[in-house]
C-alpha cells in the first residue's frame, strides 16, 4: 500500500492519555470553497465527497495500550486545522478495551456515504482512565488491504 504524506493523520503518535481526548497530529485539508468565475456562487471542493465506498481510515497500533479501561477512535471533521472548532463525529469504533489494544492491531473507520461537509478531517482518540504506551499510525486509504502492515 502506498501512502501519501498528506493523507497521514498520525505517525507513531502517542494516543494514550489520562482520561482525555487527543487529536491527530495532522488534519486532511479538504479545501476551501472558491468563488465561481464572474461571482456566480461558489465552487465546493469535493475530495471527500461522491463515491466513497472504498475509502477508509486505517489505524495501526505501533505500541500496545496498557492501564486505563479503553480508547474510542473517532473520525472527525472541523472548521479549523487544529480540529478544535465545530467538531462533528463522522465514524467511531466505540470503546475498545486496553486488553484488545495490541501491537499491530488494525482498526478501520469507513468514510460515511454522505461524505465530508467541513474543511478539515482528522482523528480523535478518547481514553477512559489513564492509558499509557499506546501509539498509532493512521492514514486515509483506498481499498483497505488487511494483509499489509501500514
Amino acid at each position: 500500500m502506498i501512502l501519501d504524506h498528506r493523507l497521514i493523520f498520525s505517525e507513531a503518535q502517542v494516543i494514550g492519555s489520562a482520561g482525555t481526548s487527543v487529536v491527530s497530529t495532522n488534519a486532511f485539508d479538504n479545501g476551501a470553497a472558491q468563488t465561481a468565475p464572474g461571482g456566480y456562487g461558489t465552487i465546493e471542493k469535493d475530495l471527500l465527497k461522491g463515491d466513497l465506498a472504498n475509502m477508509a481510515v486505517l489505524i495501526r497500533l505501533t505500541a500496545a495500550g496498557s492501564g486505563g479501561t479503553s480508547i474510542n477512535f473517532e473520525l472527525i471533521q472541523a472548521t479549523d486545522s487544529l480540529l478544535t472548532t465545530s467538531i462533528d463525529v463522522l465514524a467511531q469504533t466505540g470503546p475498545i478495551t486496553t486488553a484488545n489494544l495490541t501491537l499491530d492491531k488494525r482498526i478501520h473507520l469507513p468514510i460515511p456515504s454522505q461524505g465530508v461537509t467541513k474543511r478539515y478531517v482528522g482523528l480523535r482518540y478518547t481514553s477512559v482512565g489513564t492509558v499509557t504506551l499506546c501509539a498509532a499510525t493512521a492514514a486515509l486509504v483506498r481499498n483497505v488491504d488487511t494483509g499489509l502492515g501500514v
